[in-house]
């Protein structure tokens, strides 16, 4: 309301200033129309002034008629100096003003002329005036001309031209009054048109106005009645609010009474009615010690402002024990600096839910397993501090981020899918998986995923949660690996080696290929182990098993069975020349010496070799064969190689 009122009291003022600067541009058109009309007339009567002293001239010969003549001429030659410097791009006002000058144009009336012309030289009335003018000058310099001709005819005495000249020189006067008529007539219609579309401006903007006043006068009245029903209808509500169980309500003084409350507030404290009527409910001493200074900050912003900004605090209940968690929110009533009335609401089980929050928020970032949160877009939500630390990331770079895109869990393009269907059938997942961290690196984990679904049974988020099994696993890959490789070399072990040829075996009789088994014994490993040592022993039969591997195909298999033993199963042979250049290559790095700990030692090996099927279908008998083979080159001077079928030929 008062802001309407407000508004009609700023449109009077509006209009009054819009009807001054209307007046103001009035009076200032109009009086630069005047400037102008009186600069024709002084244009006109020095034109005029101008063809009286040249005829003067012409008939008398004196010269300072001639001299009057030019001094006439140079009133409109500064006019239509004027106009030609105000017609160029870039106007120089000081020349414009010499110019006006030289015109005898009143200095007070330059800066109106010159303004004039340069807002309104494109209006009608205007720019047919300034034709008339341009015309005009055009005539001043025909008559400049006339004028020097007439000088130079008289002082040569040949009256003949003169005659000529003077008639001329009257036809020319003669239009130039005509045109300077014109002129004035154009300006003064200008000027009248101006006059009657400002009147007009005036008048409907003043209807308008009216309008809006009206206007808005009609709207206020009707704000008055909807204001009257709207304290009714709230009058009403606050009834209804006063006796809600949800809110309580009190009217307070600063000195700590309490002159009324509703039944939520003293159910809220424990505090009765009749509390209340015998004075006992005080808000002062319902609050302990601990809120003192946060109710005297309220306090100041009520004093300051009437209202103070919410704010939770507690208050004692009756049971002296226990504290009430509240949020409040008070205010002055209008007009009272002591009174006022407050709303508060019971904030105990908010606090509740709060604490709740927290432990969980403790527990879920105080788990040493990984916890994921995501929605049923998989958008991840939250993620806890052990996810973190075990996957590489920062919460801040996968918050909002997909779970297909950060979590690299299996080997089948579908995983994710198949999991993900799982859940929706069953509501949980549960395996170990090889996941990656942020840096690649491989990460097994145990992977179980749980739904989360609303009261319609949907999926509204998804739990996974990580327990990080990877020691688990590599415990489980060293004993493996201890099962079946050499702990010494690394090699594969007896017992690994005889699946492997069982294999080999089974493959070969599948594709009827033929292969190889080379029973090798080291010649000379036992004096050096004895002089330098089991260090160095062992030393040197690592060296063995790398120059060994190096001189085999990758789909060759190198086994350590025990001691200076080893065994080598050369796959897929085309024909025994080929086992042959392999016994040489290993003989000869066999031969290599090797540096131990300071010292060159040497050893060489002897080599026995069987074939599949020639020299038996099963393992066993291959191995037998080859062993035999091998112990023949023992006996007729080491360091060689011997087929077992030789031996037996």
């Amino acid at each position: 309301m008062r802001k309407r009122i407000l508004l009609i009291i700023g449109l009077f003022v509006l209009v009054n200033v819009f009807l001054h600067i209307i007046g103001r541009i009035q009076a200032d058109v109009m009086n630069n129309v005047r400037s102008y009309v009186r600069g024709e007339g002084l244009y006109a009567k020095a034109q005029k002034d101008a063809v009286f002293y040249l005829q003067k001239y012409v008939a008398m010969g004196n010269e300072q008629d001639y001299q009057a003549y030019l001094d006439k001429l140079n009133v409109p030659l500064g006019d239509r100096q004027a106009r030609m410097l105000l017609m160029a791009a870039e106007p120089d006002r000081q020349q414009i003003t010499l110019a006006f000058l030289q015109g005898e144009n009143h200095i007070d009336d330059i800066p109106g002329m010159i303004q004039f012309y340069q807002r309104f030289n494109q209006f009608p009335y205007v720019r047919e005036a300034i034709e008339l003018w341009t015309e005009a000058d055009a005539l001043i310099i025909k008559l400049q001309a006339i004028g020097e001709q007439i000088r130079q005819a008289k002082v040569g005495e040949n009256n003949q031209p003169i005659a000529d000249l003077l008639d001329e020189l009257y036809r020319l006067n003669q239009q130039l009054s005509e045109l300077e008529i014109q002129f004035s007539l154009v300006l003064s219609e200008g000027a009248r048109w101006v006059k009657n579309l400002l009147s007009w401006i005036t008048l409907i903007s003043m209807g308008l106005m009216l309008c809006v006043i009206l206007y808005i006068s009609r709207r206020i009245g009707l704000g008055i009645e909807k204001t009257e029903r709207e304290l009714l209808i709230s009058e009403s509500r606050f009834k209804a609010l006063y006796r809600t169980e949800m809110l309580g309500i009190i009217e307070w003084h600063l000195d700590g009474q309490i002159f009324d409350a509703n039944d939520a507030f003293l159910n809220m404290i424990g505090y009765s009615r009749l509390d209340l009527s015998n004075g006992r409910v005080n808000w002062r001493d319902l609050t302990p010690e601990s809120g003192y200074a946060r109710d005297e900050v309220a306090l100041k912003q009520i004093a300051k402002q009437g209202y103070c900004t919410p704010f939770e605090k507690e208050f004692i209940h009756y049971d002296g024990k226990s504290l009430v968690p509240v949020y409040v929110g008070a205010a002055l009533f209008d007009g009272d600096e002591e009174r006022g009335i407050c709303f508060i609401i019971d904030h105990t089980e908010i606090r509740k839910a709060h604490e709740d929050e927290q432990l969980l928020a403790t527990v879920f970032n105080a788990s040493s397993d990984g916890i994921l949160i995501c929605n049923n877009n998989r958008e991840i939500l939250a993620v806890n501090n052990a996810w973190c630390r075990m996957k590489g990331y920062t919460e801040l770079e996968v918050i909002g981020k997909q779970t297909d895109m950060l979590i690299k869990e299996g080997v089948e393009d579908n995983f994710h899918h198949k999991v993900w269907q799982n859940i929706e059938d069953k509501s949980t997942w549960q395996g170990d998986v090889i996941g990656y961290k942020k840096d690649g690196n491989e990460l097994h984990v145990q992977l179980g995923v749980n739904a989360i679904r609303d009261e319609n049974h949907s999926i509204s988020h998804v739990v996974m949660t990580y327990t990080d099994i990877s020691e688990h696993i590599m415990l489980e890959n060293k004993l493996r690996e201890m099962a079946h490789y050499d702990f010494l070399t690394g090699l594969v072990n007896r017992s690994l080696f005889n699946d492997l040829l069982k294999r080999a075996i089974e493959r070969a009789k599948r594709y009827s290929t033929v292969f190889a088994v080379l029973f090798i014994d080291l010649d000379n490993f036992k004096p050096i182990n004895d002089v330098h040592g089991h260090e160095v022993g062992d030393e040197l039969l690592r060296e063995i098993a790398q120059r060994y591997q190096g001189s085999v195909r990758g789909n060759d298999i190198v086994s350590r069975f025990g001691g200076d033993e080893f065994i080598i199963l050369l796959d897929e042979i085309n024909q025994s020349t080929d086992v042959n250049i392999v016994a040489d290559k290993l003989i000869q790095c066999t031969n290599q010496p090797i540096n131990i700990a300071g010292h060159t030692l040497r050893v060489g090996c002897s080599i026995g070799v069987s074939f599949f099927p020639n020299d038996g279908e099963d393992g066993k008998t291959l191995l037998h064969n080859a062993d035999e083979a091998m112990y023949a080159v023992k006996a007729t001077g080491r360091n060689n190689y011997l087929e077992y079928s030789s031996l037996n030929s």
